[in-house]
């Protein structure tokens, strides 16, 4: 054994639940510390949120909103160059404005003037129509090497005409995406509502109170004062909302007569063939990656108001449910790792991992509530990783230690069910009911004298060796070698039900290899070796035992003791294997004994029943079997004090067969037919010597 104390196997698995706690605490609080300052992290999850959504359930397209694309069917209809004379707005206004539309949004900025009579005809047609929303801008512009803030509005008089404006900018996330924005912006010159807000209120006031509403003079609606923002709930790919050709609003007849009516319309540039991310006017969106194109800025302000209208802002889960879900799938996903079996707990914490990932999903699907999916998946990634690493580092260790330490004490498939469950080693010291073998060398003091001493180590070498397989093969595990001497024990470190046949079937095949044996050595001038056995059934402690830094995994107990005592009390019997009372109860039928006699052995004070095994029962014959009924019959007499018939069963005996047992009884009945025993004689012979 190594002389470095070892880990505990009972103890790993505590600290294996204790680093789990640990993990779920950390990965738990880091994401929710780190969360808010890492969201692009987030982005790719959110983006895969949309796609799977409208893969299970896309959602409808909304019925009161609609966009007049500026797009290549138009302009080749209208064979005009951008930027169209506003005459052709004008004209549109005026279609609108008599198909129903309830609200008219042009993301389209008039910040320069063109010629005055053109201006003039569009400012009177939006105010003919009064629901006329423009957009605005705000940002920083360069003027002689110097930035500065400006606000860029539409011309005075198509300001003057508009129902309201309202902001165009929508700010990207760090990747360039647009998946955001608020319904307000805060800037030096007040808070401004972005032209979602506007083109919403506009619409709001519509629906309330009609024509009224059209005789409100006001350049900008009234701003929200949540400057908050909001994910945007887009509807899908580009032309998800419902989107008519501008030649086609031009033209009433070509569209049905309920196609603007009471709805919001938008118009604004949605050229496919500048469909790239190099168009201003076309951006990158969750859908992106999927649909393989950018969304015209006109769509995503459509989006947005259709979010605002419908009240499905998707809103960022509360931070105790992402740590209440994290901190339960978490801990379900390490409670695998540490209590099954390697490759089923790995499974079983994917199974966890994507389960956070699925209930995530849900929230997102069911409720519109978006939480963090990457940075806790990144913690699970993390968590797996340190296991690993621990299963390497400290797991392993242990299984190195329990192989090193047992692979040529206890047969392979023993340490193999060490190696698949550490937890049944515990070094510090357990109790165990075991069987215990030792094994001596009749004569082998005379021997050791007689042959040189390399001579002796080989042979006992081969002896040993040919003795310890048979041990293995019978799941024994092999305590020591004290000179000529063997002991091993049986149901330790692995506990079986079975230990007692198991050192009943090691013992006897111990004395069929020497038999086959000792022919072979007598050819090579060795001597013919006699081993006598004692087996004992008991409880034990086994653990790590000696110093601290010098120790051998081993067995204590009264039981040990016993088996001891029993080999040494073959001699005078004359017997080869000498078993306890225990292990004979636990043998069953498996194995055929002689009830030698009631011993009490030196050092106890209890006597026992002694059993010589004398093979399984199938190697038996009948001749043996009348000869230990016609033993045991005589030992019935003897302890019953009938000595003249116990000595007439046992000269019966001896007439047919020499029997050191039966001997041994017959000078016993001699002795006592001569003098005879106290009246207190319990029919126990007491042994003095070992």
């Amino acid at each position: 054994m190594p002389a470095r104390p070892p880990p505990l196997p009972g103890s790993g698995r505590r600290r294996q639940r204790l680093l789990a706690l640990l993990l779920v605490a950390a990965v738990t609080a880091a994401t929710l510390i780190l969360g808010p300052s890492l969201p692009q992290w987030e982005y790719p999850a959110t983006d895969a949120f949309f796609v799977w959504r409208n893969r299970i359930r896309p959602p409808a397209p909304p019925d009161d909103i609609v966009i007049v694309a500026i797009d290549e069917p138009s302009m080749q209809e209208l064979g005009l160059r951008w930027p169209w004379p506003r005459t052709v707005h004008a004209a549109l206004i005026d279609n609108l404005s008599q198909a129903g539309a309830a609200v008219i949004g042009f993301d389209i900025l008039f910040a320069e003037p063109s010629r005055p009579a053109a201006d003039d005809l569009l400012a009177a047609a939006m105010r003919r129509a009064g629901n006329v929303v423009l957009v605005e801008d705000y940002g920083m512009i360069e003027d002689q090497g110097q930035y500065r803030e400006m606000w860029i509005r539409p011309i005075p008089p198509l300001l003057q005409a508009a129902r309201a404006t309202g902001l165009a900018t929508i700010d990207r996330d760090a990747d360039g995406f647009i998946r955001r924005t608020a319904p307000a912006r805060t800037t030096p010159f007040g808070t401004l509502p972005s032209f979602a807000s506007a083109v919403l209120e506009a619409y709001r006031q519509e629906r309330q109170t009609g024509e009224a509403a059209k005789q409100q003079n006001a350049s900008v609606a009234a701003p929200s004062p949540n400057t908050s923002p909001f994910l945007i709930d887009f509807l899908g790919p580009p032309r998800t909302i419902p989107t008519v050709s501008y030649y086609q609003a031009l033209a009433p007849a070509l569209l049905p007569a309920d196609t603007f009516a009471g709805k919001i319309v938008l118009v604004g540039r949605a050229l496919q063939a500048g469909a790239d991310l190099d168009d201003p006017d076309h951006f990158a969106y969750p859908f992106l990656r999927s649909s393989g194109a950018a969304i015209p800025g006109v769509e995503i302000h459509a989006a947005i108001i259709d979010t605002l209208l419908r009240g499905r802002r998707i809103t960022p889960q509360p931070v105790g449910v992402t740590a209440l879900l994290l901190a339960v799938t978490l801990g379900l996903g390490t409670l695998a790792l540490v209590c099954l079996p390697p490759w089923l707990g790995a499974l079983g914490f994917v199974v966890a991992a994507a389960s956070f990932a699925a209930s995530q999903f849900l929230f997102f699907l069911q409720a519109r509530i978006l939480g963090p999916v990457t940075l806790p998946l990144s913690g699970f990634a993390a968590t797996f990783l340190l296991f690993q690493i621990y299963r390497i580092v400290v797991l392993d260790r242990e299984k190195r230690f329990i192989k090193h330490a047992f692979k040529h004490y206890v047969a392979p498939s023993v340490v193999d069910r060490l190696l698949a469950d550490p937890k049944q080693l515990n070094l510090s010291g357990e109790y165990y009911e075991t069987t215990v073998l030792f094994t001596d060398l009749a004569g082998f003091t005379t021997i050791s004298e007689k042959m040189e001493p390399m001579t002796l180590r080989h042979f006992l070498t081969e002896y040993f060796s040919e003795m310890v397989e048979v041990m293995l093969a019978n799941q024994g595990t092999l305590d020591k070698f004290i000179g000529d001497a063997l002991m091993c024990f049986f149901g330790v470190p692995v506990r079986t039900a079975d230990h007692p046949i198991q050192a009943l079937q090691c013992a006897w095949e111990m004395q069929q290899r020497l038999a086959a044996l000792n022919p072979g050595w007598e050819a090579r001038g060795l001597p013919r070796l006699t081993m006598r056995i004692g087996v004992n059934t008991g409880t034990v402690v086994a653990g790590n035992m000696g110093t601290r830094t010098l120790f051998n995994y081993t067995i204590m107990g009264d039981t040990v003791n016993l088996a001891s005592r029993l080999e040494g009390a073959n001699k005078p019997y004359g017997t080869r294997v000498m078993v306890g009372e225990a292990t004979h109860e636990r043998a069953g039928d498996r194995f055929f004994f002689r009830r030698l006699d009631r011993l009490r052995v030196k050092g106890k004070n209890e006597p026992i029943w002694v059993f010589e095994l004398l093979g399984p029962q199938e190697t038996v014959d009948e001749a043996c079997r009348q000869r230990v009924k016609c033993y045991e019959a005589a030992l019935d007499a003897y302890q019953n004090r009938r000595f003249a018939e116990a000595t007439q069963r046992i000269e019966t005996l001896l007439a047919h067969q020499e029997d050191p047992p039966a001997r041994l009884l017959l000078d016993r009945c001699q002795t006592y037919l001569s003098v005879p025993p106290p009246a207190d004689w319990d029919g126990v012979f007491t042994m003095t010597t070992k």
